[in-house]
């Protein structure tokens, strides 16, 4: 299984958003302003609004993403932040009836560029939990999949934790005793005991081992905070919408760490696509005679 940690994933994905700004710049032009030193920006053809509009919108919800991971740290950190995005956003949208002191495109992609680079970098400053290298955050039907987590296994994944989500734990709580299938009544039941049982080791909110040198189970206590998460989720609304937050609290946590969603749900696979979340299937019930 060849999945990056958060932090490499979000390189790439700054690299992605770099050579779309290249391919923006090799369309653009900076005309002379009225004023030496302040020029202006050339008319798009059609095509290249097409790129405008597809690195704006990427580049929206990279640095939604990145603000999310740094919304709690310092004041000259989120200041450091806003204004690399300054920099950035005024390259991309390229407002031809402002002034730019860029000169010349090649220096409104080197400054862009670097800006980028620069909000990468922040990301080091952020306080990161030790764990496994493997974080698995399975959703609620994955578990119902497969309730028998001590016997998970991936490939080429030797250790890994298995993170519960508050989301998660309070949908098999209501499974439990609201699902109109028994199969399913009995399996909520089933993983509720386990979950009880595993917190006799230890505090779940620290991980507990549940196989030796394996698996570690860790319970996530804090539920996302709707003002306070990434914009273009529908936290009131929608379950996946929180449970793709509750994945993103996580990632936050663990920067240097593979964190991987655990679905058989299709819609769900692709929402953490788009939201460059790495995702598996559970895996299969270990059939014993």
């Amino acid at each position: 299984m060849n999945v990056l940690t958060v932090s490499e994933n979000l390189k790439i994905w700054a690299d992605d958003i770099v050579n779309l700004l290249q391919q923006l710049l090799q369309g653009s032009s900076v005309e002379p302003g009225e004023w030496m030193g302040w020029d202006k920006w050339g008319e798009l053809d059609d095509s290249i609004r097409q790129v405008q509009s597809r690195v704006l919108e990427e580049y929206q919800r990279f640095s939604s993403t990145l603000e999310f991971f740094l919304n709690k740290q310092p004041e000259n950190t989120i200041k450091n932040f806003q204004e690399s995005k300054k920099i950035i956003l005024s390259v991309i949208q390229q407002d031809w009836e402002q002034n730019t002191s860029f000169g010349n495109c090649d220096l409104a992609f080197s400054e862009a560029e670097k800006a980028i680079g620069e909000q990468i970098k922040l990301l080091n400053r952020l306080y990161t939990i030790s764990q496994n290298k493997f974080v698995i955050v399975p959703d609620t039907n994955a578990l119902l999949f497969n309730p028998d987590i001590q016997n998970w296994s991936f490939d080429s994944i030797e250790q890994f934790s298995i993170v519960l989500m508050p989301t998660v734990l309070s949908e098999l709580d209501k499974l439990k005793m609201d699902s109109r299938s028994e199969s399913v009544r009995q399996k909520s039941e089933k993983l509720i005991r386990q979950i009880k049982e595993y917190k006799r080791r230890g505090k779940l909110t620290e991980g507990v081992p549940i196989v030796k040198n394996k698996i570690q189970l860790v319970a996530i206590a804090v539920e996302p905070i709707i003002s306070a998460s990434l914009s273009w989720l529908d936290l009131e609304h929608s379950d996946d919408d929180r449970l793709l937050a509750s994945c993103f609290e996580i990632m936050r946590r663990m920067l240097n760490s593979q964190v991987i969603l655990s679905t058989r749900d299709i819609n769900l696979q692709n929402k953490a696509e788009f939201a460059h979340l790495s995702f598996v299937e559970p895996p299969k019930v270990i059939e014993t005679n």
